[in-house]
């Protein structure tokens, strides 16, 4: 068996290519506002979305883009270094090469240190999620999705539940914290908070721009119109990864029933539905969602009532739910992961122009798009710890990752309800 590609031209080419444009960006973001991002997570998502088109492409090279990419975030310092050493006076010009060798041997001296430092800063780090292990978890995730990592039976993990819940077993394994329940459930509370704002300027602004009405009415046409080219190339890309996402997923679950198709195959006719679907009318996309979103809440209620009705121990614990827990110094990283699972609640206010009364009923959509998703992510997550037990339940989403959920209740419904994956492995079990 030939070993895994890592280090490659292409891996490299790309990193290169990758590492220029975030400097660039850097340098521009840094010299306009004074902040600078991390480009490790961006160059690892970009690097699995273009390798994925190579056959041998491999989690290994992807980390090693990642890992070019970023010196991005270094390479950009510049901007702040040059300024403040022309402001001390110690510099008057531009010898080049003694710049070089300085430079050369500051990243030799980088890449010594990161040996040693490796485990104190990111393996054995106090922080509940450093961008080293949030990185891992992206390329792991990735791979996962391509059938790359397997577990001690050779199987990937993949399947509906984990596009459901994946994202709380993830944080479970990776932030560590028993929070997540009630962090799911503050996020709800805080957003609704802010909904009875939003929904209030919504029965004065009957406009299907969203954001870019309240901004422009706020703050000027300008400041609008800009707010509006942010928000529409981030939604576009979002989309693009959605259906990246959407044609993953179903073609690992026709996988499982014998059907082999590529997962592009399967995200073109998610976008070829949903095309036609936008350009008919409203009522018919509206009955079309809501048959879907009853579907796949019926399904993860089915699924929560059957860890539920397992407790471990005997006894169904609530000690996940204790707004206690919210005190420790991982709420602020849980309560951001957990918000992220509400993007898109605002875009009910798209419709006013559909709706026949817009004023009560965006209003009432835009508040149950806060509290459903709020009350069933984090039902789910607190069945989840009644079935393996609060004091399991970190490390057994570490151990089963995606398949948590699965391997629950595997042993409690007919195979059905269970990822194709998970049934082989029973059955030979």
């Amino acid at each position: 068996m030939n070993p895994p590609k890592e280090l490659t031209l292409r891996g490299l080419v790309l990193g290169a290519l990758l590492t220029t444009v975030f400097t660039a960006a850097n340098v521009y973001l840094g010299l306009k506002v004074g902040l600078t991002f991390a480009s490790s997570i961006p160059a690892a998502v970009i690097s699995m979305a273009i390798l994925s088109a190579v056959k041998d492409s491999t989690i290994q090279e992807n980390n090693i883009v990642q890992t070019v990419a970023s010196a991005a975030g270094t390479l950009s310092a510049i901007i702040f270094i040059l300024p403040g050493l022309v402001i001390v006076g110690w510099w008057t010009g531009f010898p080049f090469w003694q710049s070089f060798l300085i430079c050369l041997s500051g990243g030799i001296l980088g890449v010594l240190f990161t040996i040693p430092l490796r485990r104190a800063l990111v393996t054995d780090s106090d922080l509940p999620y450093p961008e080293g292990v949030a990185a891992a978890e992206v390329l792991k995730v990735g791979a996962g999705t391509r059938g790359e990592t397997k577990d001690e039976t050779g199987e990937a993990r993949e399947g509906l539940v984990a596009v459901i819940l994946g994202s709380v077993t993830t944080i479970y394994a990776v932030i560590g914290s028993t929070a997540v329940p009630v962090s799911y459930l503050v996020a709800a509370g805080i957003l609704s908070i802010f909904t009875v704002g939003f929904v209030a300027m919504s029965r004065h602004i009957v406009n299907s721009g969203a954001f870019y009405s309240y901004i422009s009415h706020g703050l000027g046409r300008v400041i609008g119109v800009g707010a509006a080219f942010v928000a529409l190339p981030a939604y576009a890309l979002m989309q693009v990864g959605l259906f990246g996402l959407f044609g993953v997923v179903g073609s690992g679950i026709l996988d499982s029933f014998g059907f082999t198709v590529s997962w592009f195959v399967c995200a073109l006719v998610a976008w070829a539905i949903v095309a036609v679907l936008g350009v008919l009318w409203v009522d018919l996309s509206g009955r079309v969602l809501g048959v879907l979103l009853v579907a796949e809440i019926s399904l993860v209620l089915f699924y929560d009532l059957i860890m539920t009705i397992h407790p471990a121990g005997g006894h169904v614990s609530f000690a996940t739910l204790s707004p206690a827990k919210m005190i420790d110094p991982q709420a602020a990283a849980l309560l951001v992961v957990a918000i992220a699972g509400f993007v898109g609640f605002e875009a009910t206010v798209v419709l006013s122009e559909e709706a026949r009364d817009p004023k009560r009923t965006i209003a009432r959509a835009t508040h149950w798009a806060v509290i459903i998703p709020g009350a069933v992510i984090g039902l789910s997550a607190w069945a989840m710890s009644v079935s393996t037990g609060p004091g399991n339940i970190v490390a057994a989403a570490k151990d089963k990752h995606t398949d948590l959920v699965f391997s629950l209740i595997s042993t409690h419904v007919p195979q059905v309800f269970v990822s194709g994956k998970m049934r082989s492995r029973n059955q030979r079990e």
